[in-house]
Parts: structure tokens; sequence; C-alpha cells
């Protein structure tokens, strides 16, 4: 991990991903170093006897930080109950401070839960990345918000991710709320400093609303960003992908 630290740009967010007997090994880190990792995903994967000995012994006395849980199984065999018997393990001794997940696939294949396990998994860990349609729709402040109640739970900066910032302004104009995805994409213009996107969308919403100046200003700024981030733009023109305002 120090190696993968050094050579690597990491966020101090740390997963391990173990699928089949790799997830016994998985289990290990999680009782014996709970604080090595800040989330664990098992895929086809259940425990016996010995295991819940095992595990039972060293998760009593742990505490974790914001730590997650992730553990799948194919839904045919011998496992399903062996992951049954992990999650009554789990919710009986409650870890304190570790978040956790248990899902029968219903995929009649073992395999076929290794790409299932880490899609899941990394769903499950990243949760609050996703914002409810119901919180967009409060508004930008609301939005912004959201965002920053999360600030530091994974260890790293947590900032609104662009997609959802231009996806969320596209939900306010299309309810009539014009006003806010402006604020929401002014906020994301100083936030995203090297994006072309966001002052594009913005040039687009003025443009759209007939304030023909203020799209003029929002164009060039979305031109000059494209310019910085490709020379060859200089020779192309800046071409914006098309408007989701076009009637």
């Amino acid at each position: 991990m120090e190696f993968v630290n050094q050579m690597y740009c990491t966020n101090n967010f740390d997963m391990l991903y173990g699928w089949s007997s790799a997830s016994n090994i998985n289990m290990q880190f999680l009782a014996k170093n709970p604080n090595l990792f800040d989330a664990h995903i098992q895929s086809g994967t259940g425990i016996g006897t010995k295991t819940a000995n095992f595990l039972s012994k060293h998760l009593v006395n742990n505490s974790y930080k914001n730590a997650y849980l992730y553990a799948n199984t194919e839904g045919t065999g011998l496992r399903p109950v062996g992951l049954k018997k992990y999650q009554n393990l789990i919710n009986d001794l409650s870890p304190e401070g570790l978040v956790w997940k248990f899902e029968l696939m219903d995929s009649s294949s073992h395999v076929n839960v290794i790409a299932d396990g880490i899609y899941r998994g990394l769903r499950f860990v990243f949760a609050e990345f996703y914002i409810s349609d119901t919180i967009v729709l409060e508004g930008a402040d609301s939005i912004i918000n959201y965002y920053k109640s999360i600030n530091g739970r994974y260890n790293f900066h947590t900032r609104i991710p662009e997609g959802a910032l231009m996806e969320s302004a596209g939900i306010l104009i299309q309810e009539e709320k014009s006003d806010e995805a402006i604020e929401l994409l002014k906020y994301g213009v100083d936030l995203y400093p090297n994006s072309a996107d966001i002052p594009g969308t913005l040039g687009e919403i003025c443009e759209y609303l007939g304030q023909k100046k203020k799209a003029s200003k929002y164009y060039r700024m979305a031109f000059q960003r494209s310019l910085s981030k490709s020379p060859a733009a200089m020779k192309y023109g800046y071409l914006h992908k098309k408007s989701m305002f076009t009637k």
C-alpha cells in the first residue's frame, strides 16, 4: 500500500475486493486490521462454523472509522446459506463504525458474480454521491449543502461531481427553475475552473432565456477554457454537445 501511494495518484480512501476464496482473505483484514481499509467488498462469499468463530472472536472488540462492508453471492448451491450466516453474525455483533449490506444475487453462476460484486459494492460504498431529485428540486443551496454535508465522509475532500452538477441543472431547467439552475452553475464555474462544459451550459441557458449578452460572456469563457485544454481546439473551434434545452 505504501508503494501504491507513492507511485500512483491515490486519495487516502482504500478498498479491498475479494471474490470466492479471496473474500476469506478480505475477512482476515476486516477482522484483524479493522482500519487498514475503508471499504471491504466480498463477492461469491459465505462462512461456515470455523470462520464464524474466528470473526466473532475478533470483530466483537473492533471499532471502525466510517468503514463499509458489502458481501454477496450467487443464488444457488451452498453459499446462500453461508452468506445468511455471515449476515446474521454481523447483525448480531453490529461492529461500531461499520456500515454493511448483504445481497443474494439472481445469478446461478459463481463466476458471474465477480463483476456484479464489484459493481454493486462500489454503488453501495459511494451511494451518498447520488443526490435525490427531491433535494435537487429544493434548489441550488440544498444541492450545494448536501455535498458539503458528506465532505470528509470518505477521508478525502468531497465536492459535487461535475456530472451531477450538470444533471441537476438540467432537472431544474425542466422544472422551470432557471434562476436556481444558473445559481448552481455559477457555483460550478468556480468549483471547476478548467471545465468548458459548465460555462457552455450557462451560455445555453442564457441564450434560451433571451439573455444574449450573458450568453456571449459564458460562451467565450467556455471557448477559452477549451483552448487551454486542447490547442487543437483553436483550429477547429469549440464544439459543444447538442443542447439539453432545445425545444
